[in-house]
């Protein structure tokens, strides 16, 4: 069963400021079901550039260690987690977009290596 793959593999999860909340429902559920969660750390509000830079190369870290990436577009389309789908794609890592947009840019959803799925879709899925 494709869930049991999925036991002791790492998902590095990108996403905006504003979707973090997805982070902890993700989080819950998937290590319910023996899957690493290797999120990003919002250390504050506004991080200066240095933060930020700290912060990324933390975040390339976790994606250079990680099994699959899973970006999450759910608030907004956010320019960081866009860079990080990039760098991801270079490290030759699968990456899963869940998003409940419908204005997602065509490379997002057109790229071979990239897999869209809906956030209502994986939520039922997560919970069954």
């Amino acid at each position: 069963m494709m869930k049991d793959f999925l036991k002791r593999k790492k998902f590095c999860i990108c996403c905006s400021r504003d979707d973090k909340h997805m982070i902890e429902e993700l989080t819950e559920i998937l290590s319910r079901r023996g899957i690493v969660i290797l999120a990003p750390q919002f250390i504050k509000e506004r991080p200066d550039e240095s933060e930020k830079q700290l912060f990324m190369e933390a975040h390339f870290e976790k994606i250079n260690i990680s099994d699959y990436v899973m970006a999450i577009f759910d608030s907004k389309i956010g320019a960081n987690t866009l860079i990080e789908i990039g760098y991801a794609l270079a490290k030759s890592k699968t990456i899963i977009v869940l998003s409940s947009r419908d204005d997602l840019p065509d490379e997002l959803t057109t790229h071979s290596d990239i897999h869209v799925k809906s956030i209502v879709d994986i939520r039922a899925w997560m919970k069954s």
